[in-house]
């Protein structure tokens, strides 16, 4: 993509904007150049007035030279109200399988004030730095993390404690209820879940552990020595069932996650590993 292109994709009419920045963003390589992008909660047009609550996104181009100091990071401050010039993205059309977000997206072309004055923006601001805690009596106290849309918390596991993750809709309690359900499920039946992804994970990597082992001359893993040696350390739910279970590898990968993949109703689907 040209930088002709990249302009072309927004409409020529620059607006004013008053727009709440919380949190995240990233950087993209598009051709000779990068699109910095930092994540808005909600914004007002200033000509009209008009209050658009949602998550956007803001983004801006930035040189080779300028991305090796770090130009697609630092640029909007979290949790500040700015007030900018910016071009709307001229097709918001949602495309399948894409965040709504991405198209909710303003190319800036200035910024004309930082920590700018908005009753409306202010107030939803305190709201947003407002905790969001669900409380359950299998789960505990589980804290929702705003910026990667998930809950977390902590949680008993063949006697000891290990990190869960709720991954859902932030804005859909039904999620909630469904990813929770989904996790007490299978705490509630863990003996039988921990053998069987132990099992499972023995058999599939047990022989890639043994060829990292080869390396240090190490004695040879049984399968059953490779299951009773790993450990759940962060078990994610997804509100549909979906897990991901990250396991200590006791250094059969010197320090690399052995991982199950699954679902509740259909059982393990792979084990890797990673990290």
């Amino acid at each position: 993509m040209s930088f002709e292109s990249f302009t072309n994709e927004y409409e020529l009419e620059e607006r004013e904007l008053l727009v709440l920045r919380h949190e995240g963003g990233g950087g993209a390589k598009h051709g000779d150049f990068w699109v910095g992008a930092a994540y808005f909660l909600a914004y007002i047009d200033v000509k009209t007035d008009a209050f658009c609550k949602g998550e956007g996104r803001l983004v801006w181009p930035v040189t080779e030279e300028e991305q090796k100091a770090g130009g697609c990071f630092g640029r909007f401050a979290k949790e500040t109200i700015y007030r900018v010039r910016a071009r709307i993205l001229a097709d918001r059309t949602v495309k399948p399988g894409m965040a709504e977000s991405f198209f909710n997206q303003f190319y800036v072309t200035d910024i004309v004030e930082k920590n700018a004055h908005s009753p409306v923006l202010e107030a939803l601001l305190e709201e947003y730095k407002m905790p969001v805690v669900m409380q359950d009596e299998l789960l505990g106290e589980l804290t929702l993390n705003k910026q990667f849309s998930c809950f977390e918390g902590k949680a008993d596991w063949q006697k000891r404690s290990i990190r869960i993750v709720l991954e859902v809709d932030k804005d859909s309690e039904e999620s909630w209820t469904d990813a929770a359900a989904a996790m007490r499920k299978m705490l509630e039946a863990q003996d039988e879940w921990n053998k069987n992804m132990c099992a499972f994970a023995a058999q599939e990597l047990t022989a890639l552990a043994n060829d990292w082992q080869e390396e240090d001359d190490a004695p040879e893993i049984t399968r059953q020595a490779f299951a009773e040696r790993i450990k759940l350390m962060t078990l994610v739910m997804e509100d549909d069932g979906s897990f991901m279970a990250y396991h200590d590898d006791d250094d059969m990968f010197f320090g690399h996650s052995v991982t199950v993949y699954g679902n509740l109703e259909s059982g393990m689907k792979s084990a890797v590993m990673e990290g």
